[in-house]
């Protein structure tokens, strides 16, 4: 909708539009804000994981299938 058919139209449909709109557009930025953050901290860890993996002589670290193997491990160790 242009801003000359809201000029237009009778105050008490003007004003719950705009309303609307300024809220729509608040969700919108905050979308975009928390699309960008979600970018950002994902190429943090990215950087992070491939300098830990080039770092010489230091161990990787440990994954969610090496803590599952060591569980399944714990569980077939344990006398029944």
């Amino acid at each position: 909708m242009t801003g000359q058919a809201l000029q237009r139209r009778e105050p008490e449909r003007r004003y719950p539009i705009l309303l609307t709109l300024l809220a729509q557009s608040a969700v919108d930025v905050l979308d975009e804000t928390l699309l960008l953050f979600d970018q950002a901290i994902s190429g943090r860890e990215s950087a992070a994981k491939q300098k830990v993996a080039e770092a010489p002589g230091r161990a990787r670290p440990p994954s969610v299938e090496d803590s599952n193997l060591d569980r399944r491990a714990a569980r077939t160790a344990k006398p029944t």
